[in-house]
């Protein structure tokens, strides 16, 4: 199951459930939106094993 990681200048501020879906720009979408409630400037999206598989710049770079 996929995670969505919050982090502050680096460092993970909270580690949400991503829940069941795979649509990646829901969960993007989603990560955008929960950084702010949490105070983070960072997000990135984690497999079951913790990897990153998309991060926030990466985002960006792909939405533009």
């Amino acid at each position: 199951m996929m995670r969505i990681r919050l982090l502050k200048d680096a460092q993970v501020v909270e580690s949400i459930d991503a829940g069941w879906t795979i649509n990646i720009a829901d969960l993007a979408d989603s990560a955008d939106k929960l950084g702010p409630e949490h105070g983070a400037d960072d997000w990135e999206i984690t497999n079951e094993a913790g990897g990153a598989i998309l991060t926030k710049a990466r985002w960006k770079t792909i939405r533009r």
